[in-house]
């Protein structure tokens, strides 16, 4: 049965690249609201590429991202006026600005002032170990601590949309397996849609909604996440 609620971001056969060379080659996704969506696909695939076309940070050469439903041109400045937010890969910090600075930078596009406590406090409750290290300069925090203050700096400003490219990079597995626990909990104590790009397949999806395996560029296969945590389905569609 399909469907019948409007995606938060739907993606309609875009194509993007550099230069003259083309990355994703026709793909096409759907978010709905309070949805994990989970990307996966090997090295190469045009995973980080179509985040990256999405949030305006790689050129759309052709088809629409929409937004709400509209079609829209992306610009990062846009997109986060429109309550959008983007965790790049590789830990995203002012290395020489504490926690609590790189926190504040976060919320700087956020209109109502008035919710930066309340935004910090839940970061806080999501991330208890940032409150350790909150007047510490972020340069100074371990790999699995910064990758938790990226995030948290991008919650800062209260996005209803979240795009993650490889959160769990340069973790540990036990980190890992924390990070996506984190990452299920923002989901499910704000409503927030995250789409997020990621290598540990299996642990991502653990806490996704829906899947979508990206091979050359292109869907090589959609679905619910529970199909493929049978591991014979799993290895038919990605291995």
């Amino acid at each position: 049965m399909p469907d019948l609620r409007e995606p938060v971001l739907a993606v309609e056969d875009i194509v993007s690249g550099y230069g003259k060379k083309r990355v994703v080659g026709g793909v096409s996704l759907a978010a709905y609201p309070g949805e994990i969506v989970g990307v996966i696909g090997h090295n190469g695939s045009g995973k980080s590429t179509l985040l990256k076309a999405i949030f305006g940070l790689a050129p759309v050469w052709s088809g629409a991202v929409k937004l709400d439903g509209a079609t829209i041109s992306p610009k990062p400045r846009d997109l986060i006026r429109a309550s959008v937010a983007f965790a790049p890969q590789g830990r995203g910090v002012f290395f020489d600005l504490s926690v609590a600075e790189n926190l504040d930078l976060g919320a700087v596009s956020l209109e109502d002032k008035r919710l930066i406590g309340k935004n910090r406090d839940r970061v806080m409750e999501l991330f208890p170990g940032l409150k350790e290290d909150y007047g510490r300069k972020a340069g100074n925090l371990s790999g699995g601590r910064k990758q938790m203050l990226s995030i948290g700096a991008t919650l800062m400003s209260g996005p209803r949309l979240l795009l993650l490219d490889e959160p769990s990079l340069g973790l540990a597995q036990k980190a890992v397996k924390e990070m996506l626990a984190f990452l299920n909990d923002i989901n499910a104590g704000s409503g927030t849609t995250l789409i997020i790009v990621e290598q540990k397949v299996r642990e991502l999806i653990a806490v996704a909604d829906t899947v979508y395996v990206l091979r050359n560029g292109a869907v090589s296969y959609s679905g619910k996440a529970d199909d493929l945590r049978d591991e014979k389905q799993l290895r038919d569609v990605y291995f």
